[in-house]
C-alpha cells in the first residue's frame, strides 16, 4: 500500500518523431509542369498559330472517326475511318506536318526557318483540304470526313493569317 501513495514517475521523454522519407518517384517528365508551360506558351502565340495547332490536333483525331458509313436494310451498318482511304492517310500526314512544324517552332530553336515552316503549314492545310474534298466527292457521308474538312479549312486559314502577319505575300 505504500506504493499507492508514492508519486508516479514521469515517463521518459521520447525524441520527436522524424518525418518519414518519401520514396522518390521516377525522374522524368512532370506532366503538370509541362502542361502549365505549354498553356503559358500557347497564350503568347498569335491567333493564326493557335488556330493551326487546335485544328491540326482535332484533324488528327478525325482520321480515327468514321468517314463512310453504309447501312444495309436498317439492320447492319458498316463504317470505315480515314485510314481506310489513301486520301485519309495523306490528310493525317498533312495535319501531322502542319501541327508538327508549329510545335517545332515552339521550342525556339527553329526561328530562322519560320517562313519555311509557315509555307509547310499552308501546304499541309491545302493538301488536307484537297484530300477531304476528294473523299467527300466520292461519297463519304460520316462525321469524320466532314470534321476533317472543317479542320483542313481551319489549318489553311490559320496558316494564311500567320503568313499575312509575317508579310509573306
Amino acid at each position: 500500500m505504500a506504493q499507492e501513495n508514492e508519486p508516479k514517475k514521469p515517463a521518459p521523454e521520447q525524441p520527436p518523431a522524424q518525418p518519414q522519407a518519401q520514396p522518390e518517384g521516377p525522374k522524368g517528365l512532370d506532366v503538370g509542369a509541362a502542361l502549365k508551360d505549354f498553356t503559358g506558351k500557347f497564350k503568347t502565340f498569335t491567333p493564326g498559330v493557335q488556330i493551326v495547332l487546335i485544328a491540326a490536333v482535332v484533324g488528327i483525331i478525325t482520321c480515327f472517326l468514321p468517314w463512310v458509313s453504309v447501312g444495309i436494310a436498317g439492320v447492319l451498318s458498316v463504317s470505315a475511318n480515314g485510314f481506310n482511304f489513301t486520301e485519309g492517310v495523306l490528310s493525317f500526314l498533312a495535319f501531322l506536318a502542319a501541327g508538327g512544324v508549329q510545335v517545332l517552332l515552339m521550342t525556339g530553336k527553329f526561328e530562322p526557318s519560320r517562313k519555311l515552316f509557315t509555307f509547310v503549314t499552308l501546304g499541309g492545310g491545302g493538301l488536307a483540304l484537297l484530300m477531304t474534298v476528294i473523299v467527300l466527292i466520292r461519297g463519304a457521308n460520316a462525321v469524320g470526313a466532314i470534321l476533317a474538312l472543317l479542320c483542313a479549312i481551319a489549318v489553311g486559314a490559320g496558316a494564311f493569317l500567320e503568313a499575312k502577319r509575317q508579310k509573306l505575300f
